[in-house]
């Protein structure tokens, strides 16, 4: 039996069931902005496998004391499920949190990828010589992109260049910040791998753009690219050492070096397939179970 965490509105899910049916490979899929309490019991069947594809709690609209506390107790819960399952069940993962950031780029490395320099400071004087390395750096979330809406203000927090004249308005002490080199962009990668099985999209923008973000460039090509043999080498590698079996690669290319960015544990992938026809949802199906 397979069994999908997921939410109601993942529609790469809903593809996936159709494929499984299709493959007469029995499944069940648990929605959980919609459940009010799991539907299944601790522990889970030794025969089972487990498919976190978008593992996420709906946070209570209600914001008493005792809403809070049950919310607290749900997450426990989810928690003692992961804890209590045979890791060898899981595909995905099943941590509340983004993986950390400067460890997967640790990780990376030593995978044998090529990867930004990058700093976390408070303190400005650590920027102004990491700034002394004569690159130009961006700054980024440590957890992933958010937007916040006040009022009529749309903030979103994303990567953005950092200039002269940020760096002169801050304090000798700021609130903990990751700065990363920023890598001249030729074209950036994104890479869905599922087990040993690899799909990758390049986006293709005009030169003179130099967005920092690649989900602000607007006008750009969507198209499928060959991955290099070391590269996938070392997402074999990468895979091994952080156990991961499934995921999504952000890489940028710079004079033919793969830089590698970010990891989502889980993967998205729903866009690969729009715009490069891959049948992701077919291969998963295949060799899920």
């Amino acid at each position: 039996m397979l069994i999908i965490l997921t939410i109601s509105r993942d529609y790469s899910c809903d593809r996936l069931q159709e494929w499984l049916v299709y493959y007469d490979k029995p499944a069940k899929r648990y929605c959980l902005d919609q459940m009010n309490f799991p539907e299944f019991k601790l522990p889970i069947d030794d025969k089972s496998i487990i498919y976190s594809r978008k593992f996420s709690l709906p946070v209570p609209a209600e914001k008493s004391l005792m809403h809070k506390y049950l919310y607290k107790e749900l997450r426990a819960y989810w928690y003692e499920f992961f804890e209590s399952a045979n890791k060898e069940q899981f595909i995905g993962t099943g941590k509340f949190e983004e993986p950390s950031r400067i460890l997967m780029l640790k990780k990376a490395s030593e995978s044998g990828y090529s990867i930004p320099a990058y700093l976390l400071t408070t303190q400005k004087s650590e920027l102004l010589k990491f700034l002394d390395n004569g690159f130009r750096v961006i700054t980024k979330p440590l957890s992933a992109p958010h937007n916040i809406i006040e009022g009529q203000n749309d903030m979103a927090f994303r990567a953005s260049l950092i200039e002269e004249e940020d760096v002169a308005h801050l304090e000798e002490n700021f609130y903990p910040t990751f700065f990363q080199q920023c890598i001249k962009r030729e074209v950036e990668v994104r890479m869905f791998f599922f087990h040993d099985k690899f799909w990758a999209m390049a986006f293709v923008v005009k030169d003179e753009d130099h967005t920092t973000d690649i989900w602000n460039v607007k006008i750009r090509r969507e198209v499928p690219i060959r991955v290099p043999q070391n590269v996938l080498e070392s997402t074999r590698k990468f895979k091994a050492i952080t156990g991961f079996k499934t995921g999504s690669i952000d890489f940028i290319i710079n004079d033919g070096i793969w830089y590698f960015l970010e990891i989502n544990p889980n993967g998205q992938y729903d866009f690969l397939i729009k715009s490069c026809n891959y049948q992701i949802d077919r291969e998963i199906a295949k060799n899920v179970i």
